[in-house]
Order: C-alpha cells, then sequence, then structure tokens
C-alpha cells in the first residue's frame, strides 16, 4: 500500500520568493514556472543555498519538495516554518531519487514563512540546479491509493470442480447447468 496525497495550493507560485544565492541569469522567480527545465529553473552557484517562501497571512503548510533537480543522494534539506518571526515546527529530510526530494510533516503547520535550506556538498556538477519546488498543504483521501488497485468492479469468478477432473471457471454472471 502506497501513501496518496495530493499537493494543490503551491505556495511557491505566488508567495514572495527570496534566495541566499543565485544565477543573475537563472533567478530563484524562476521558480514559478510549472514547466521544470533546467534552463528555466532557479540555479546557485555553490553546493549549499536557502530558499525563503513568504506568505502572509498564516496559512497551512504540510509538504516541501524539489523536483528534477541535480541533487546528489546525498543531499539535504532542512525546513523551517516561522509565524511571527517565531519557529513553530523545523524538520529535515535526507537522500533523493530521482532529482527529487520530499519532507513531509507529520501534520498541518500554520505559518506565514517557509525557509528551505539545501546543503549537497557531494555535488559532482558544483552548483544546484533548482528547476520545479513545492511548499504548501497536504489532501489525502481517507482510503490510501495502491498500485495494486484496479479501477473497475471485479464481481469474482464462479468456479466449478468435477470429481477427479480439472476445474473449469466460468465468468462472474454465467451459471453451470
Amino acid at each position: 500500500m502506497e501513501n496518496c496525497g495530493i499537493g494543490w495550493e503551491n505556495r511557491v507560485l505566488d508567495a514572495a520568493l527570496s534566495a541566499s544565492a543565485q544565477v543573475s541569469g537563472l533567478p530563484v522567480t524562476n521558480l514559478r514556472n510549472q514547466q521544470g527545465a533546467p534552463s528555466l529553473g532557479w540555479r546557485v552557484p555553490g553546493t549549499a543555498a536557502t530558499l525563503t517562501i513568504s506568505h502572509p497571512p498564516a496559512g497551512p503548510w504540510r509538504v516541501f519538495g524539489l523536483f528534477r533537480t541535480n541533487l546528489s543522494v546525498a543531499a539535504q534539506i532542512t525546513v523551517t516554518l516561522l509565524s511571527g518571526g517565531n519557529t513553530v515546527w523545523q524538520g529535515s529530510a535526507q537522500g533523493v531519487a530521482n532529482g527529487q526530494i520530499l519532507l513531509v510533516a507529520p501534520q498541518v503547520v500554520t505559518a506565514d514563512t517557509a525557509t528551505i535550506a539545501i546543503s549537497d556538498s557531494g555535488n559532482p556538477d558544483g552548483y544546484l540546479s533548482i528547476p520545479l519546488a513545492y511548499a504548501g498543504p497536504l489532501w489525502q483521501p481517507v482510503r490510501n491509493y495502491s498500485t495494486e488497485s484496479t479501477s473497475d468492479r471485479n464481481l469474482g469468478v464462479d468456479s466449478i470442480t468435477t470429481l477427479g477432473g480439472p476445474s473449469l471457471s466460468l465468468p462472474a454472471g454465467i451459471s453451470a447447468l
């Protein structure tokens, strides 16, 4: 069973963004581009940076992710949520898979600012490339999704076993005489 969640209120798209560093042609405001091409993303000289997302008034936050990145497997992010300048939650995640890193808070946190500190000292490129970012709330359905789930109903199969012979399976709704 996989955990399912949908993030649709991306605060990165409409918040005030600032960064500790950026390349002049690839500023942090490029994170508002939802296509996520590395040539249109946020680029940082060096292997550490901080992204600050200010979105007053205070609202719900739960998920933080960086996607289509050049981060190495050893990269780490630390997220700090602030409300009125006071820290209300902090968490970190390590381990990048397929160019993405994700951090999910255990519950919804109300804050007006999020800072994401990115550290990747082992990055072979010598710079950070972040084309896509998500920071905001998460909606989770009551029932989880599984890759083994189907979108169709299976009402079952009637099976008849003969004495001393093989079994015969009939589609649902058809019965043997």
